[in-house]
């Protein structure tokens, strides 16, 4: 079952997720001293402005999967009712559907049609997997480019306060915590066993307000994610990526990902099957 839920994992969170070399993806470099600073609440607060508002989303991709051992490309389908609702449908070739991923705020659910297998759980199992603890709403911000926080609080826009802002390569940067804080609370983990040491980093163009890198690092357990966002086009107003590369760094493995969204369908009404015949066996997390 890993093999199967580790594509299923990384198609979610950009999900099928991001061997040997960091993705360096190009970014476009501004003169020194032409881009203002703002305060972090400044930055934060027009990137809310410009992040596109979403009922019902609809969207065709294509994804490229790769890691040490093995790579995949498969198409698929998105579908997303805001806040509710993430469903996706996995066609590998000549359109026939092998795999339905079907997330709710509370439940992880897929259904294998291959195998004739399905799986229901929660987020408890992704995050023991890989030690992020990734919900719902962090995996829908991150397929919609919408700042999060992780580890999340219950008031991004209260606790935003805390991240501090800067400019880094003609792009804002706001970042979790400084390297001083960093450095005390790995000297205090080597004392006390459980102890999280977490670095976020959010890259934003001064231009539109666009979030283009989110960075995440655990130094504990030296492990790493990485969120590119690319190729913006314009839907209902608002510029939307079409391109989503993610790496994620454990330390065995290094996992890639490229989504491209070949189709954009916004506020559209949209039906979300998701049904379990009798022939279907289920299978429990440690299968």
């Amino acid at each position: 079952m890993k093999t199967r839920l580790l594509i299923v994992l990384l198609i979610i969170i950009n999900l099928f997720v991001l061997a040997c070399r960091s993705i360096k993806m190009p970014v476009a470099k501004k003169q020194a001293g032409t881009v203002k600073l703002l305060k972090t609440k400044q930055i934060y607060d027009s990137v809310v402005n410009q992040q596109l508002p979403v009922k019902n989303l609809l969207i065709k991709f294509g994804l490229d999967f790769e890691n040490s051992k093995t790579s995949h490309s498969v198409d698929g389908t998105l579908r997303m009712a805001y806040d509710s609702i993430i469903w996706i449908s996995i066609t590998p070739a000549l359109g026939i559907e092998v795999m339905r991923v079907f997330l709710t705020p509370d439940s992880v659910k897929y259904l294998d049609q291959i195998n004739n297998v399905y799986f229901t759980g929660n987020y408890d199992y992704l995050s023991d997997l890989y030690d992020f603890d990734f919900d719902f709403y962090d995996i829908q911000a991150i397929l919609t480019n919408e700042i999060f926080e992780y580890p999340e609080t219950k008031n991004f826009s209260k606790s935003i306060k805390k991240y501090k802002s800067s400019i880094v390569d003609g792009r804002y940067n706001l970042q979790s915590q400084n390297q001083r804080k960093i450095n005390r609370k790995l000297k205090k983990s080597q004392k006390k066993t459980g102890l999280e040491v977490l670095l976020q980093n959010i890259f934003i163009n001064p231009d539109n307000f666009k979030m283009e890198q989110v960075g995440i690092t655990d130094f504990v357990s030296k492990r790493s994610l990485d969120i590119y966002y690319q190729n913006f086009d314009t839907f209902t107003g608002y510029l939307f990526p079409k391109e989503i590369s993610i790496e994620l760094k454990m330390p065995d493995e290094i996992f890639k990902v490229k989504l491209k969204y070949n189709k954009v369908i916004v506020n559209k009404e949209i039906l979300f099957p998701f049904e379990v015949s009798d022939k279907y066996k289920r299978i429990n997390e440690k299968d």
